[in-house]
């Protein structure tokens, strides 16, 4: 399992905040840091960011080190006012300029659920999980925020492999419960912010059928995090916002 994390200063995580949607044409000019990103060989070597966008640039095409599926942090910079991208429609992509990709490492997703009641000695609590977590091609990138800086031992998302089975919500969803855990030393009292990828292709396929077979084109899950130690030593358990993933076509 990658146990590489990436955190991010609050003034990256503030721009990231106001990049919520799909790019438009509202100035000439902008640049965009600290974006969610997905390495797509189609229509040429693009980086696929939140809101479907594609980003491409030549330094990326002559890039041997970018390969399909690749996950990370994309920072660039984008012109509307170039000739490349006044009209997007043939080409399917926006061509930026100094783009600057940080690779991360792709956490799994496990099939074996830790016991939820045991809280671990190095367990760290988990303050809160950021809305603006985004899935991309079953890649889910999550902010964690911590009230305490430090040194990742472990990290696990897992959920109760082939016997798990979806709660279903007010509005007919039928919801599956993920586990996050994180394990670690203290380094300081200052606030941290992690960044993290896991990969949900093998949870997507596994479950794909028994959706279709409820009458479902989605598959929705949500992510239970421990938020507050109790005096006694148990936990207290957070949920997360519901994510959906449209299934694959047939």
């Amino acid at each position: 399992m990658g146990n590489r994390a990436i955190i991010l200063g609050v003034g990256l995580i503030l721009l990231f905040f106001f990049i919520t949607s799909c790019l438009d044409d509202g100035g000439n000019e902008i640049m965009l840091t600290s974006q969610p990103a997905v390495v797509k060989l189609v229509p040429e070597k693009v980086l696929l960011i939140k809101g479907g966008d594609l980003i491409h640039s030549a330094e990326m095409e002559s890039n041997p080190n970018l390969e399909e599926g690749d996950c990370g942090l994309v920072d660039f910079v984008l012109d509307y006012s170039d000739a490349e991208n006044i009209n997007t429609a043939d080409s399917g992509y926006y061509t930026a300029s100094d783009v600057q990709f940080t690779s991360m490492d792709k956490n799994p997703l496990e099939t074996i659920l830790p016991d939820t009641g045991k809280v671990n000695a190095k367990e760290v609590v988990i303050t809160d999980m950021y809305d603006k977590s985004v899935l991309l091609d079953y890649n889910l990138f999550l902010f964690t925020n911590h009230t305490i800086e430090f040194s990742l031992d472990s990290i696990n998302l897992s959920y109760n492999g082939e016997d798990s089975q979806p709660v279903v919500s007010s509005a007919g969803q039928r919801v599956y419960n993920f586990y996050l855990r994180y394990l670690g030393d203290t380094i300081s009292t200052q606030k941290e912010i992690k960044y993290n990828v896991f990969d949900l292709t093998s949870f997507v396929a596994e479950k794909t059928n028994e959706e279709r077979e409820a009458g479902k084109d989605s598959l929705y899950f949500r992510i239970n995090y421990i938020s507050a130690i109790k005096t006694d030593s148990t936990a207290s358990w957070s949920t997360s916002q519901n994510f959906g993933v449209s299934l694959p076509r047939n």
